[in-house]
C-alpha cells in the first residue's frame, strides 16, 4: 500500500452526513448548465441563485412547480445555479443534491415567481419547513423525488398559502440576527459562498432539521453548540402550524461566534498559500523549506507523537515534498481546504465523565490558539477529516499564523452491517454497530481501553414488546486490546467491546439494536435483561 493511502486512512472522515436523494423523473423543462451567482441579475422564466451550507454546494437542483412539472439546473463549483423555468407555473419547490465541503448534502427552498434570486441553505429549508409545517432536509426532498408528486406539491401550496412564507422568513431572520449584521434575506438577498455575508452566518451556525412531525428543528451555534439562536417545533399534523421560537444568545455567545468565524478566514488565507505551492504546471515538488513552515511541530495523525515516528511533523513534510511518482503527494492542483468550523473539539478525553456539551471548535472562545476545522484533500482522495489548527507568529503567506497539525488521534470508525439468521428455516437480520479502533495504533498511543459514549446507546429491557430499557440510560461501552495472539498468529486488528457484553455478546467488536435483540428467538443464549444495545430509533 503506497504511503498517501497510510496518510489518509489515519486521517478519517468524521462527519454527519445528510441522506443523498435524486430527485429524477417527471415533467419537461429546460436544462441550465448553470450560472451567474446569486450576485448577478436574474432574467424573466429563470430562478438562480446560491447553493450553500458555508462551503458551496455542487449538485443537481430541481424545480418543480404547482402542477408538478419538473425543471432541472446544476450547481457550479461556486455554488451559483441556474434553473430554466419557462413554461412552469409558479409557485415552485426546489432542492438541490450534491456535495459541501465534503458531505452529501439534500436541501430545499422555495420561488414563489421566476425572475428572482432563490438561494438554497440550510436556512431556506428550514424557512420551507416552517412554511409546510413539516420537516424539511430529505424528507420533505424525498415527497418531491417521487412518482407520485401529491404529498410535495400539497407542501408547496401550503408553504405558499396567505402569509406562511413570509412569517416564516420573518422567523429565521430573527434566529440569526445577531450574526446577519447586514440584514440579508436568507432566501431572496444576493450572496457568494466566500465566506463573507451571509455564507459567514452559514459557517457559523449548524441547523438541524426536525426529525418527524411534533419534533423540533434547531439552529445552534458551531462555536457554543449549547447556545440555540432559534428552534422550529413542527406540528403533530403535517401542514399544521409551526412553532418558531428566537433563542438567547449572549453577547459572549456571539463573540465567539465571531472568533471563531475570524479564526477560520485566517485559516482559509494560510492554506491559500499553502495550496500555491502546487500550481496546475507544477513539474517540480516544492521543497521541504517551503512545505515546513505550514505544519506544526506538534502534527501527528494519531500515531506517532515523538520525533521520527511515521505519521509526525517529519512525515507530513516529506509527504508534500515529494512526487507522486516516489510515494509522495506533491501533485498540480494539491490542495488542502478548510471547508467550516468542526462540530466537534476532537481532543482526546480521559475523563469518563466528559459529556459532549463541553465539546466547542475554537479554544478559548476570545482570540483563539487553537481551532478544530472540517479538511477536505481532493485529489489525495479524502473527502472530510476534522483537523486541528495551531495559531503561532505570522510566517511569510500566513499573517494569521495559523499552521496544520493534524488529527492527533487514534483512527476510528463505525459502520452499520447486517447479519443473516437462518435457524430451522426461520430467517431472520439483526443490524449491528461495529466499533472499530485500529489496536496497533493504540498500542504505539500507549492506549489500552476506550469509553464510548453518546445517544442512542441503552440497554436491553427485556420485554419483546418495548425492547428499550424504560430509562433509556446513556450508557458507555469500554473498548479494549484483546489478548496478544500466539506467534505466528496474525496482528490483531481492532479492539473489542469487553466489560458489559461478556456473556451474551463474548468478546465483540459490535452491537445489536434493542428491537433486534427482542426479536431473537432461536439461539441458545439469549440477551438477558441489561445487555448492551442501541436504540435503532435514536441513533
Amino acid at each position: 500500500m503506497k504511503v498517501i493511502h497510510k496518510m489518509l486512512m489515519v486521517a478519517a472522515a468524521v462527519a454527519s452526513s445528510l441522506v443523498l436523494s435524486a430527485c429524477t423523473g417527471g415533467g419537461g423543462g429546460g436544462t441550465s448548465t448553470g450560472g451567474s451567482g446569486g450576485g448577478g441579475g436574474v432574467g424573466a422564466g429563470v430562478i438562480a441563485g446560491t447553493a450553500a451550507t458555508g462551503a458551496p454546494i455542487v449538485g443537481q437542483v430541481v424545480a418543480i412547480d404547482v402542477n408538478g412539472q419538473k425543471f432541472f439546473g446544476t450547481s457550479s463549483a461556486a455554488g451559483a445555479y441556474t434553473v430554466n423555468v419557462v413554461g412552469g407555473t409558479a409557485p415552485f419547490i426546489l432542492t438541490v443534491t450534491g456535495m459541501s465541503g465534503g458531505n452529501a448534502v439534500t436541501l430545499n427552498s422555495v420561488a414563489i415567481a421566476s425572475g428572482k434570486t432563490v438561494n438554497i441553505t440550510p436556512l431556506t429549508d428550514l424557512i420551507v419547513s416552517t412554511a409546510a409545517g413539516q420537516p424539511g432536509g430529505a424528507t420533505l426532498s424525498n415527497l418531491c423525488a417521487a412518482v407520485d408528486l401529491t404529498l410535495c406539491k400539497a407542501a408547496l401550496t401550503t408553504a405558499t398559502t396567505g402569509t406562511n412564507l413570509s412569517a416564516a422568513v420573518t422567523a429565521v431572520k430573527s434566529m440569526i440576527a445577531p450574526l446577519n449584521t447586514g440584514g440579508v434575506d436568507p432566501l431572496n438577498g444576493n450572496f457568494d459562498a466566500n465566506g463573507s455575508g451571509m455564507d459567514a452566518v452559514l459557517d457559523q451556525i449548524l441547523v438541524t432539521p426536525a426529525a418527524g412531525q411534533g419534533a423540533m428543528a434547531t439552529v445552534t451555534l458551531i462555536a457554543v453548540p449549547s447556545v440555540n439562536l432559534g428552534t422550529v417545533t413542527m406540528p403533530v399534523t403535517v401542514g399544521g402550524t409551526a412553532t418558531p421560537v428566537t433563542g438567547a444568545s449572549t453577547t459572549a455567545d456571539i463573540t465567539a461566534a465571531t472568533e471563531a468565524q475570524n479564526a477560520l478566514s485566517e485559516i482559509r488565507v494560510c492554506l491559500a498559500s499553502f495550496n500555491a505551492l502546487y500550481p496546475a504546471n507544477m513539474t517540480t515538488a516544492p521543497s521541504s523549506s517551503a512545505v515546513t513552515p505550514f505544519f506544526d511541530t506538534t502534527f501527528s495523525l494519531g500515531v506517532g507523537r515523538t520525533a521520527g515516528s511515521i505519521l509526525d511533523q517529519a512525515f507530513i513534510v516529506n509527504l508534500t515534498s515529494t512526487l507522486p511518482a516516489t510515494d509522495g503527494v506533491a501533485q498540480p492542483g494539491f490542495s488542502v481546504t478548510a471547508t467550516g468550523l468542526s462540530k466537534f473539539a476532537f481532543n482526546p478525553q480521559i475523563d469518563p465523565a466528559y459529556v459532549y456539551s463541553n465539546f466547542s471548535p475554537v479554544s478559548p472562545s476570545v482570540s483563539p490558539t487553537t481551532a478544530w476545522v472540517k479538511i477536505s484533500v481532493p485529489l489525495a482522495g479524502t473527502d472530510l477529516a476534522n483537523w486541528k489548527m495551531v495559531k503561532g507568529a505570522a510566517y511569510t503567506g500566513c499573517p494569521g499564523g495559523w499552521k496544520m497539525a493534524g488529527t492527533g488521534r487514534i483512527d476510528m470508525h463505525m459502520q452499520a452491517r447486517v447479519n443473516k439468521w437462518n435457524f430451522s428455516g426461520a430467517v431472520t437480520y439483526t443490524r449491528e454497530l461495529p466499533f472499530h479502533v485500529q489496536t496497533r495504533k493504540a498500542v504505539f498511543e500507549g492506549i489500552n481501553s476506550i469509553v464510548v459514549k453518546g445517544p442512542g446507546l441503552s440497554t436491553y429491557s427485556g420485554n419483546t414488546a418495548a425492547p428499550v430499557a424504560a430509562a433509556n440510560p446513556v450508557i458507555s461501552l469500554i473498548l479494549v486490546v484483546p489478548p496478544v495472539p500466539a506467534p505466528p498468529a496474525v496482528q490483531w486488528s481492532a479492539m473489542v467491546i469487553q466489560n458489559q457484553l461478556i456473556g451474551f455478546y463474548g468478546n465483540s467488536d459490535a452491537i445489536k439494536s434493542c428491537q433486534d435483540l427482542a426479536a431473537i428467538v432461536a439461539p441458545a443464549t439469549l440477551p438477558p435483561t441489561g445487555t448492551p444495545c442501541y436504540d435503532e430509533n435514536a441513533v
